[in-house]
């Protein structure tokens, strides 16, 4: 029996980028259902999925707009013209993906792990991911924090 997958072992990439300062990452796919009763019946008949929207929500300390990962989320190293046209005309979607770390190689005379491969078992990849909401946040005693909310296009399945 497998290991519980627990945040040390956790590697995330964003569109091939280590995404390293991730406090957290959430997703969520919710299934919009109609209910068909018909004339004359009280209880619903059938419940038809008839809509699908996936959820993501990172939570990530925040260094610089002008880091790697923010760049491939939604890169604001531009003027205020060109990153409207991009949300407005052409926006880019990206992909998030979780691995867990595996070992490759071990000591045991020692016990001591000597090799990790780091995108050892995928565990999730969210493709085709669109930002919704980005969220800043600094207070006393604390680290700045980046918060991204958005939605991706493609179910995940194993």
């Amino acid at each position: 029996m497998g290991k519980t997958f627990s945040a040390p072992k956790a590697y995330v990439e964003i569109d091939g980028i280590p995404a390293g300062y991730i406090q957290g990452l959430t997703w969520t796919e919710n299934f919009n259902r109609q209910p068909i009763t018909g004339l004359g019946e009280l209880i619903e008949q059938e419940s038809p999925a008839v809509n699908q929207r996936n959820t993501f929500t990172i939570n990530k300390f925040f260094i610089t707009l002008k880091e790697n990962i923010i760049k491939k989320i939604m890169n604001r190293e531009a003027t205020v013209e060109e990153f409207i046209n991009t949300i407005s005309m052409e926006e880019f979607t990206f992909d998030i993906v979780v691995y867990k770390k595996t070992v490759t190689a071990s000591n045991n005379s020692v016990k001591l792990v000597t090799s990790v491969d780091k995108t050892g078992q995928t565990i999730v990849n969210l493709r085709r991911c669109l930002v919704d909401s980005q969220n800043w946040s600094i207070s006393e005693g604390g680290v700045a924090m980046f918060n991204i909310t958005g939605r991706y296009l493609t179910p995940v399945t194993v």
